[in-house]
């Protein structure tokens, strides 16, 4: 029987490579965006400090930021929010908010390990203004990766 007219045959897949149309995102509405992320995680950080107060009293809390847990569990939850909704979703809220998308730089959706590239790169220090250094942030040149102003979710 030949895979033409087997029903159980399985499928070709197209998956990452539709092309994503939209312009360059302009560096004010990218800003912008990373201001918005920042907020989101720094908020979620946030509520998350409040449970634990909650839960374990305003002792513990002292003691918990007091070493260097505090800020390895900020960074890991930083780094979470960047990799899994620009892996899944390819936008982050920020993104969502102010209408852009991460795409490579053919335009297509990044694979998860130029996310992971991407990501990471979001810890290089000082790289919030590399922007000014250069036409792009270093979290989009290491990963080959750009943000596009788009309509709508796609």
């Amino acid at each position: 029987m030949s895979s033409q007219n087997n029903p159980y045959a399985p499928g070709e897949s197209v998956v990452g490579t539709e092309r994503i149309v939209g312009e360059a995102a302009s560096a004010g509405r990218r800003f912008l965006t990373f201001m918005v992320d920042v907020l989101v995680a720094r908020s979620t950080f946030l509520v998350g400090e409040v449970a634990y107060v909650v839960v374990h009293g305003p002792e513990a809390y002292d003691a918990a930021t007091s070493s260097a847990w505090s800020s390895v569990a900020f960074v890991l939850l930083y780094v979470l929010y960047y990799l899994a909704l620009e892996s899944i979703f390819g936008r982050t809220l920020g993104k969502v908010l102010l209408g852009t998308r991460v795409v490579t730089e053919s335009g297509t959706t990044p694979s998860l390990s130029a996310v992971l590239v991407r990501t990471l790169s979001r810890l290089i220090p000082l790289e919030p203004v590399s922007f000014t250094l250069a036409d792009t942030w270093w979290h989009d040149s290491l990963s080959k990766t750009k943000v596009l102003r788009v309509r709508r979710a796609g």
